[in-house]
């Protein structure tokens, strides 16, 4: 039998993390989230880099083998505005 298709979820801890001593990172996380969604709407052809290296790491998004990278663009720009 063939796979079709793989549904994931994940947690979101936002709420339990906001009133802890994380809170700086839910800011972070926050700050990151609407840079993205700037990028994202203006057309930057990269702007799914700005969710990998944030995750990853500076120059994470960078490292990855160009096949990967130009998925993610493609990806990120057809989504829906």
């Amino acid at each position: 039998m063939n796979v079709a298709s793989v549904t994931t979820f994940e947690a979101n801890t936002y709420p339990i993390l906001r009133n802890g001593p994380h809170a700086a990172t839910v800011d972070d996380t926050r700050r990151m989230s609407a840079a993205f969604e700037a990028a994202w709407r203006d057309g930057e052809a990269d702007a799914a880099g700005r969710i990998i290296d944030f995750w990853g790491g500076v120059g994470a998004f960078a490292a990855m083998p160009g096949p990967a990278r130009d998925y993610c663009r493609q990806t990120c720009l057809s989504l829906p505005h």
